[in-house]
């Protein structure tokens, strides 16, 4: 409304945003957002890679566009293997990917800081940006967190009585990896180390007790591969039980056995005891080798070879003594009668398949013949006497006996004989070219 300064004359006029004539128009206001969100927590064996999908979700009404995206992933980066987003927001992709991995245990948290810029489609100089980032508020999710797990190998090794025994060296092989997305087994080249006792990797301290840490999940095969000085062992390679997400640390309970390696059980350990039953049959498993060897080596024996068979029945003569009274007898004071007690125990021994004999049943029964025949073929030593015989076999048939639990001394390696026996037999030993040497 206007007014006339020198009159009471008055006029009106009607103005409004309709862009018509010197009026603009209306003023338009348009309010923007935007939300990131990372994939959800994982977890993964060590070695395998994840990939984590970010995603930005823009807010705008009509008219407005996004001309920019800028996607940066933040946290534990130097996880990071590969990756899609733009960071330098170049483009419009509102999503990418993010792929991580760790070769050891470990846990990385991987977020996104997010710039997105809108346009008014009207006013194309007119923009506004939206920062989100994975922090967890509103419609933002939290970073996300990846966790591997490695796998972890135990064992044992003892002796013969079960005592634990330092020294061995194993084989450790990886032969079927592990996948933890599907909860199967692939099987693959073996992929192997060598572990010593009290060696890294070795981290258990202990002696005869093996720990390997930091493994990948899969299926492990353990052979041993070098018993410590004295004693053999069993190459045979043993299967862990495979290791999975939940069960990542794996043992083998029965131990790895290593025995001496000369052992020698008494004749009176065969003539009583645990021994006894152990050749009183003619299906025991002592005895049917030996039935196998002897007919091998050319003899023709009329019984099997068990406590109540006489001598004569399984080496011919006249000696009707069964084999139980002459290997319980004491020997008395011939050595014929000491030697061919002897002769049953060794004969007992080197059939035993947990005896770690120093000869054979058919070098046994080549020295025996030899005793038999004096002044026989000198070029396989000088065992032609019953004396002789029982002076190399009485001092192996004392090594030391396992299977009646009394330890082997380590120090002879030669049981109750002692250095004395020792010396005795290992001048014969060299005298017969090597016969024993294992």
């Amino acid at each position: 409304q206007f007014s006339d300064d020198s009159s009471s004359s008055t006029a009106t006029a009607t103005a409004s945003t309709d862009g018509t004539g010197s009026n603009s128009g209306p003023a338009t206001k348009h309010w923007v957002d935007a939300a990131v969100v990372i994939g959800d927590d994982a977890v993964n064996a060590i070695g395998e890679s994840h990939t984590f999908d970010i995603t930005v979700t823009p807010s705008s009404p009509a008219g407005v566009t996004v001309t920019s995206v800028s996607i940066t992933p933040t946290g534990d980066t130097g996880y990071i293997t590969g990756e899609t987003c733009d960071e330098a927001g170049a483009g419009t992709a509102l999503t990418c990917q993010v792929t991580v991995n760790s070769g050891v245990a470990a846990t990385a948290s991987i977020g996104a800081d997010v710039s997105v810029t809108f346009s008014d489609d009207s006013n194309v100089t007119s923009t506004a940006v939206a920062t989100p980032s994975t922090d967890g508020t509103g419609a933002n999710s939290g970073p996300a967190t990846k966790t591997w797990i490695d796998g972890s190998l135990r064992w044992h090794k003892v002796d013969g009585l079960g005592a634990p025994l330092g020294g061995a060296t194993f084989s450790v092989c990886l032969s079927e990896t592990y996948d933890s997305s599907t909860g199967t087994y692939t099987d693959i080249a073996d992929v192997c180390f060598s572990v010593t006792d009290d060696a890294a990797p070795d981290a258990d301290p202990l002696p005869g007790e093996f720990l390997v840490e930091d493994l990948a999940l899969g299926i492990y095969t353990v052979a041993e591969t070098a018993a410590p000085p004295g004693y053999t062992f069993d190459p045979t390679p043993v299967t862990a039980p495979g290791m999975t997400l939940d069960v990542p640390d794996v043992e083998i309970t029965t131990p790895f056995v290593n025995r001496t390696l000369n052992e020698g059980c008494t004749p009176g350990f065969w003539q009583g005891g645990a021994g006894i039953g152990l050749w009183d049959s003619d299906t025991d498993t002592i005895v049917q080798a030996l039935d196998a060897a002897l007919l091998g080596y050319g003899l023709a024996p009329t019984a099997s070879f068990t406590t109540d068979a006489t001598f004569a029945e399984i080496f011919g003569g006249a000696d009707d003594r069964t084999l139980l009274e002459i290997v319980g007898s004491g020997g008395g004071p011939l050595f014929e009668n000491k030697a061919k007690r002897d002769l049953i125990a060794a004969l007992l021994n080197a059939a035993d398949a947990e005896i770690e004999y120093p000869n054979t049943v058919a070098g046994i029964l080549d020295d025996w013949f030899e005793a038999v025949t004096p002044g026989g073929d000198a070029s396989t030593g000088p065992l032609d006497t019953y004396e002789e015989f029982h002076s190399v076999y009485g001092a192996f048939n004392e090594l030391g006996c396992y299977r009646d639990g009394a330890p082997i001394p380590l120090t002879t390696g030669f049981g109750l004989f002692g250095l004395a026996a020792a010396g005795a037999v290992a001048q014969l030993l060299r005298i017969r070219k090597g016969r024993y040497e294992r």
